[in-house]
């Protein structure tokens, strides 16, 4: 009997026990579902709780109030500060004109929607994250980045410049000096580069703008200016000896000059910078000196001997004379130096030139040993003015030496026949007739 009844105890004990469990699970999912519903009640229309926004706590505000306390504590867009600057010079700008905005609104919506998209199990978890550890959202910002390259382009305008080569040039005896620039040219991405990441960082901040300097070769010609002034700042004197003592002398006038002067642009040696050379015109300079050639040059004439019969050597009866002829590139090197020292006279350079038979030769070296012929000619019955035209022209010939295999000329010995060079007018025979002249 005690048997059956225990048996009918540990039977019921198990029925309360599997009807148990059923029933606590169906209690705890009620109980779970009316906490949930419960919860989802009380913040319906409102942000879960546990969600920031850039440390801001939203946790169970509206869509509006939430839009108002960020509009408050993201005040940046409006009220943030960039400062651009270059050589001096300052642009403030706020972000708002560079396009760039950190809408409330949306940063509210993107709060409220949080746990409430996507499956249901994944909002789930999101709420319970949030509840728990609390869920971090950055601030979403639009950037309109054609406003901030709008912006800096204007900016630009302001700044870029080409670049200038510094020149030298002269308007009669001015000097003109036009000074080299620097070329700038605000880099504008990298520009940009620097204020999206000040604006990644929703800070205010002074920002240097990246601008491109492009140096002229030739900056200054302050120096070679200076020359030419000098060059030209007073007459410039030539002169040269005539070959008998006296001095010849030209005055070339500073407007004269400036005709012949030339600027021209030179390359930079090593470390040195290109830069303007003033100098002669060697073409028009050239041409100025050949015009003074013809008076200044002189004809080597070579020495006149007579033979002596007794020593059998020569004997010097006129020394020879050394010729010249203007050398026209030494003296334009010598008066461009002298310019270029800042100094105003100088002296025209010539070229030697030395006759082929001069005083120091022998008759050996020229191949005179002996008399090899002499001839007498006598002029009976002529008049005083006939024998001095006879005695000037053989004065012409004595001494004269002829080289072995050479044309003589006797015209060219005589030269030009006039009272001036000690000739008479006489009779001369013409056609058979004696005329006077």
């Amino acid at each position: 009997m005690e048997a059956k009844s225990q048996s009918l105890l540990d039977r019921k004990t198990f029925l309360q026990v599997f009807f148990a469990i059923p029933l606590s699970l169906v209690f705890f999912v009620t109980l779970a579902l009316v906490l949930l519903f419960s919860f989802e009640l009380g913040y319906a229309n409102r942000i879960y709780p546990g969600v920031y926004v850039d440390d801001l706590d939203l946790s169970g505000l509206s869509l509006d109030e939430a839009g108002e306390l960020l509009a408050e504590a993201l005040p940046y867009s409006y009220e943030g500060i960039l400062r651009l600057h270059y050589a001096g010079r300052e642009w403030e700008v706020q972000p708002i004109d560079l396009g760039y905005l950190i809408d409330p609104t949306i940063n509210a919506q993107r709060a409220y929607d949080f746990g409430r998209q996507g499956w249901l199990t994944n909002n789930l978890m999101d709420k319970g994250r949030a509840w728990f550890t609390g869920i971090q959202l950055s601030p979403v910002a639009y950037f309109d980045e054609r406003a901030a390259q709008a912006y800096l382009q204007s900016i630009a305008e302001e700044i870029n410049q080409p670049v200038k080569e510094a020149s030298l040039g002269l308007d009669n005896t001015d000097v003109i000096v036009k000074s080299g620039q620097v070329g700038l040219e605000v880099d504008i991405k990298v520009t940009l580069s620097l204020i999206e990441s000040a604006l990644t960082e929703m800070r205010s901040a002074e920002l240097a703008l990246s601008v491109i300097e492009t140096e002229p070769e030739v900056m200054d010609v302050g120096r070679q200016a200076e020359l030419a002034r000098e060059m030209l700042s007073k007459p410039l004197e030539l002169s040269a000896s005539d070959g008998k003592g006296e001095t010849l002398a030209w005055t070339i006038l500073p407007e004269e000059l400036a005709t012949m002067l030339t600027i021209t642009r030179i390359k930079g040696e090593e470390d040195d910078r290109p830069g303007y050379q003033i100098s002669l015109n060697e073409d028009l300079f050239s041409e100025y000196l050949s015009g003074l050639a013809p008076g200044l040059s002189i004809s080597p004439v070579n020495a006149r001997f007579v033979f002596n019969d007794d020593s059998l050597q020569l004997e010097l009866i006129e020394p020879a004379v050394i010729g010249r002829e203007l050398d026209v590139l030494s003296s334009m090197t010598q008066i461009d130096l002298k310019l270029q020292n800042g100094e105003h006279e100088t002296v025209i350079q010539f070229e030697t030139i030395q006759p082929e038979v001069t005083d120091d030769m022998t008759g050996q070296s020229l191949g005179i040993t002996e008399l090899v012929r002499s001839e007498t000619s006598y002029f009976y019955g002529s008049d005083a003015a006939r024998v001095q035209n006879i005695e000037t022209a053989a004065a012409q010939f004595h001494g004269l030496l002829i080289p072995p295999g050479e044309t003589f000329s006797m015209g060219d010995a005589l030269g030009n026949i006039s009272l001036e060079n000690g000739y008479a007018e006489a009779l001369i025979i013409y056609g058979g007739q004696t005329l006077g002249i």
